[in-house]
């Protein structure tokens, strides 16, 4: 996947330039480093949760349900509301794999 990196180093900029005239002036050079490298990184974790976002949307219905079952079964604690849970979600996987492969 490629990423539109202008768009990104703009958005950085954009949210460190984000600060009061006041606020710049105290800060010294090493907090505005910091605070740079803060910026750019929140602004890549954006956009790689925006793609992630967009790659979930595009599962179908197994898929997701099958991910859904497998979050639930990897918790550490089963509660009778997460058995009940799991045997729905795996009711609904079973029907969705049975209509794709009907169709």
């Amino acid at each position: 996947m490629t990423y539109n990196r202008s768009e990104i180093l703009k958005a950085a900029w954009t949210a460190h330039r984000n600060i009061s005239a006041e606020g710049w002036a105290k800060m010294t050079a090493a907090w505005r480093a910091i605070r740079w490298a803060n910026c750019l990184r929140n602004a890549w974790a954006a956009v790689r949760f925006a793609a992630a976002r967009a790659a979930v949307a595009t599962l179908s219905e197994a898929q997701r349900l099958a991910r859904e079952i497998l979050c639930l079964e990897c918790k550490d604690r089963l509660t009778w509301e997460d058995f009940r849970e799991l045997g729905a979600l795996n009711a609904k996987l079973a029907k969705a794999q049975h209509m794709k492969v009907a169709a």
